[in-house]
């Protein structure tokens, strides 16, 4: 697969980005020992997301899980 865009981000700061279906998104830490916020969400559907703060409430656990 190619690289549709590459951008550094600096500790701290936001950044929004598009992916569209088939793409997909890698996220590096490039100085180690960093914690990355995500949030992912459909753009036709925002109720359709995914959040770690949403997912480590629900299962109360940092862990991912069945």
């Amino acid at each position: 697969m190619s690289t549709v865009s590459s951008t550094t981000i600096r500790a701290g700061h936001p950044f929004l980005m598009r992916v569209e279906k088939g793409q997909r998104c890698r996220i590096v830490d490039t100085k180690g020992n960093e914690a990355v916020d995500a949030f992912f969400f459909n753009a036709d559907n925002p109720l359709e997301r995914y959040s770690a703060v949403d997912t480590i409430r629900a299962q109360r656990n940092v862990y991912l899980s069945k």
